[in-house]
């Protein structure tokens, strides 16, 4: 993968669609950075078989510019 910068939000899973309209609409249109060209990221933390649905959390990194 090539290096870049990235955010970083932790969310819980259940609401990861609404998760990823508020960054792209909210937060990257009033932020200071600009998108990179690469696909986003989402790290699992834990898994629904054996987590409750409150405590699912997912990473999610966006390639930003620096």
């Amino acid at each position: 993968m090539e290096a870049s910068l990235w955010y970083l939000d932790i969310k819980v899973l259940r609401i990861i669609y609404e998760l990823y309209d508020s960054i792209y609409k909210d937060w990257v249109l009033f932020s200071d950075f600009k998108l990179r060209d690469l696909p986003s990221i989402e790290k699992y933390l834990n898994f629904a078989y054996n987590t409750k649905p409150e405590n699912l959390l997912t990473e999610i990194y966006i390639p930003i510019e620096g």
